[in-house]
């Protein structure tokens, strides 16, 4: 619990392991759900009469939690939401800066607050009775207060520290959350990541590392605090980021396409089909969504641009007379071209040769650097060439495979180009095998292509280059750098601090809220300094009381009675409060109107 300037900040996260036992309590069907945080009359209350201030729960499908209850005045079992969960994900801190027991009033310095955190766990079964249980709370007594004279923190809670993406090409992020202010040491840190892509905060100040191996990528409420911070590290799945499709300029524009079509303009040819991949309408995917595995690393993919040249005539295998998806065709300058390791399935003895294809693959993760890029194809209807997912209906015996050019898939690798033909196949049988390797693929795909006819312009109807970009995923290579400014505490801060020094309440009316009883009676004065001592006079200039504070807190309190222990007289007092350490004093006028009592103790 931090006391903080009119705001209280609770962390049940400082202790990770505490809370990883809470969080993953499974007792006899009831899981953990949750945790309430609640605010209370008194220290001795029942939380029957708590205020609830915010769930954290699990982000999953139970949200509210309703259980069966006995209504005492219909006499009948009814259902009420006894847990008011909202799938907000786990927290484990909150900022508290509003009264709810006095509805909403901001919180006052010097005043003691009462709270509560639990946890609730849940069981499905509809034969669960209670289907939630909620540990008994245990009341913490919280009294808010400025920083004491001369100390000046850096932050407030819930401040954002950026950090410097120093050295990597990562889309990750990562930024700290300042969850307890009193603690941020002005060290500084980085966050590094391991080649399975979980990641380490490490103090380069004292040379430690504060957190290691977490995998939270999410950006969520649920990751560990350390230093009064919590550090969050973001970074995006292994999926495709974006796609774009640029037509050349000046046109260049396939004579099949505009005699099929005399007004095609240009414009996009190709679309995605809606084969559950992640990117251009479900055609493309990066390798591991598509059969789920391939030799690339997270840290190797590239962008990468397919340069496609347009058709520039082909062959009338039905006498139609406009192109068919599997007919053979020509382009208009094949030395614009390469050649594509041909498969009829998915191992090596169904390699087929090293055949022509109507574009060429490049990485240009460097721009000014481009690098030709092998392609595999998977060349279903065996006639040695591309083509778009198709399918002839009804069936056309005139076309290859019967016009059946369905499953024709298009893998991008990730090798420089073998224009000798010998790197995946050498006439003798292929060496690729898509199924072989222990997660899938055997060779380094990246991107797989399943793509289809668009019905603007026809296959290969233009020059036009296609891009693929992938998400950069979080590599050994990234660094992320971020400095945690240290708190000040400052003599010369400290004298100034002195006009804050306050007494409260004032004046005294007859009774204090913070009393338990009429033998209890008091005022407190605030933002002292550890040593000082308070002389009271009343207008005669008579000292009714010395008071010595010996190091503590800021607060110190006056029980309202003189050197003899007898309660002090209705009137005007003068506090004159000398500050040893500091070289200085400060002077309050304090009034104090005690109420009517008729002593039944001496």
């Amino acid at each position: 619990v931090i006391a903080l300037d009119q705001k209280i900040v609770f962390d049940w996260g400082f202790d990770i392991a505490a809370a990883m036992a809470t969080e993953t309590s499974s007792i006899k069907g009831y899981d953990f759900q949750g945790y309430n945080v609640y605010q209370l009359p008194s220290a001795s209350a029942q939380i029957e009469q708590a205020k609830r201030l915010a769930t954290f729960d699990v982000n999953d499908a139970v949200g509210n939690v309703e259980d069966k209850f006995f209504d005492a005045s219909t006499g009948v079992v009814a259902t009420k939401v006894v847990q008011f969960g909202t799938n907000s994900g786990i927290k484990r801190s909150i900022t508290v800066t509003k009264d709810a027991i006095k509805g909403g009033a901001p919180l006052v310095n010097g005043i003691k607050y009462y709270f509560a955190v639990t946890s609730y766990n849940y069981n499905p079964s509809p034969t669960a009775v209670p289907n939630n249980v909620e540990n008994p709370i245990k009341i913490f007594t919280v009294i808010p207060q400025s920083p004491d004279p001369g100390i000046t923190y850096s932050y407030s809670p819930e401040d954002t520290i950026k950090t410097i993406h120093t050295t990597g090409t990562s889309d990750g992020s990562s930024f700290a959350l300042v969850i307890d202010p009193t603690k941020v040491n002005g060290h500084n840190y980085e966050v590094t990541f391991n080649a399975d892509g979980s990641w380490n905060l490490d103090d380069k100040t004292t040379s430690t590392t504060k957190l290691a191996n977490k995998t939270n990528l999410s950006g969520d409420g649920n990751y560990d605090f350390t230093d009064g911070l919590q550090v969050k590290v973001l970074g995006p799945p292994l999926l495709g980021k974006s796609w774009s499709y640029v037509s050349a300029s000046p046109a260049n524009l396939s004579p099949v396409a505009t005699a099929a079509d005399p007004s095609y303009t240009g414009g996009r040819w190709l679309t995605g089909g809606n084969h559950g991949g992640e990117l251009f309408f479900g055609g493309i995917f990066m390798e591991p969504n598509f059969w789920g595995g391939t030799t690339v690393t997270p840290d190797k993919y590239t962008k990468v641009e397919i340069r496609f040249r347009p058709m520039a005539s082909f062959t009338d295998l039905n006498g139609n007379g406009s192109y068919n998806i599997g007919e053979p065709y020509t382009v208009d300058d094949p030395t614009k071209t390469q050649k594509a390791f041909m498969y009829s399935g998915f191992s090596g003895s169904s390699y087929l040769g090293f055949f022509d294809i109507p574009f060429t693959a490049w990485d240009v993760n460097d721009p000014a650097n481009p690098r030709q890029l092998n392609v595999a194809l998977r060349d279903r209807d065996k006639n040695h060439q591309w083509d778009l997912h198709f399918a002839a209906s009804p069936a056309d015996p005139l076309l290859p495979n019967g016009g059946d050019q369905r499953f024709n898939y298009t893998f991008i690798l990730i090798s420089t180009y073998d224009a000798s033909g010998t790197m995946y196949g050498d006439g003798s049988g292929g060496t690729i095998n898509l199924w072989g390797g222990p997660n899938g693929d055997q060779i380094d795909v990246q991107w797989t292509m399943w793509v289809n006819d668009r019905g603007n312009g026809g296959m290969l109807a233009e020059e036009s280059i296609f891009t693929l970009i992938p998400n950069f995923v979080n590599t050994q290579a990234d660094v992320f750098g971020f400095t945690a400014n240290a708190n000040t505490n400052s003599s010369a801060q400290a004298v100034l601090d002195v006009e804050k020094i306050n007494v409260f309440p004032n004046p005294y009316y007859g009774v204090n809220t913070e009393e338990l009883n009429k033998f209890q009676r008091f005022v407190t004065f605030n933002h002292l300094p550890a040593n000082a001592k308070i002389r009271i006079f009343n207008l005669a200039g008579i000292m009714v009381k010395t008071i010595d504070k010996v190091g503590g807190s800021q607060f110190q309190r006056w029980d309202l009675q003189n050197e003899n222990g007898l309660p002090v007289a209705s009137g005007v007092y003068i506090a004159y409060i000398d500050m040893p350490d500091l070289g200085t004093t400060k002077i309050l006028k304090l009034a104090v109107i005690q109420e009517e009592q008729i002593l039944d103790r001496f």
